[in-house]
């Protein structure tokens, strides 16, 4: 078993006034549908999501991914905050946005930690944790740019 935890924060700046781009954020499907690999997004109530990605593989092992979150917002301090839901599938992801105003429009953080066990042979850890850590890294980096593609931005680091 291989457990993977990988921290990502990025920012973005966009022209969308800070009160559009809240909106996009805080609104979990219209956000989730820049996501790639999003299988399904189901909406559990009470601000609570259940993300169904594509299978994921590492070499000949494949393995799905699924975990549900609640989400909190805080519009006066331009916050999203979610958090995974005890027993809700095989992967953590806890993060947060923070958006504030920015002199060409607005400006976006977001911060996400992943945690996830996957099945893998002893021998091929090393590999598999290197091929994951990849794989997430580039499913975030291609939401994040189209999200801030969406609101005419870019990705600043």
């Amino acid at each position: 078993m291989v457990d993977l935890n990988v921290t990502i924060q990025r920012t973005l700046e966009v022209k969308w006034s800070r009160d559009e781009a809240y909106a996009l954020v805080a609104d979990v499907p219209r956000s989730a549908a820049h996501f790639p690999g999003l299988k399904g997004l189901d909406d559990l109530g009470d601000d609570v999501y259940r993300w169904r990605m594509e299978s994921l593989s590492v070499g000949k092992l494949g393995f799905d991914v699924g975990y549900a979150a609640r989400y909190v917002r805080d519009p006066a301090a331009g916050t999203v905050v979610w958090t995974t839901e005890p027993g809700s599938g095989n992967t953590l992801a806890d993060g947060t946005w923070t958006v504030t105003e920015s002199p060409e429009g607005a400006r976006l953080v977001f911060d996400n930690t992943i945690g996830v066990s996957v099945p893998v042979p002893r021998l091929m850890v090393r590999v598999a944790r290197k091929a994951l850590v990849q794989m997430c890294s580039r499913q975030v980096s291609t939401y994040l740019r189209a999200i801030a593609k969406t609101m005419d931005g870019r990705l600043i680091d």
